[in-house]
């Protein structure tokens, strides 16, 4: 999300600094912002807060991916 954003929202230049292709960027952002990944198609402050956030709180905002380790309480 971070790399996205940073390239100012561009799959393509996302994909060339990340290791998938330009699609299963593309494939992977719309699932996460519902298909709707366009310009507009989303509240973009707080996309942009939620990866600092994320790195902020860790474990206590962050739930453990399916078959993963449980998180440190």
């Amino acid at each position: 999300m971070r790399v996205f954003l940073m390239n100012g929202e561009n799959h393509g230049k996302t994909a060339e600094q990340l290791t998938p292709r330009r699609n299963t960027v593309e494939y992977r952002l719309g699932e996460v912002f519902g298909n709707g990944c366009g310009p507009g198609a989303y509240d973009r402050p707080d996309v942009s807060l939620a990866p600092q956030t994320c790195d902020y709180l860790g474990d206590r905002v962050l739930l453990p991916t399916r078959g993963g380790p449980p998180a440190a309480q």
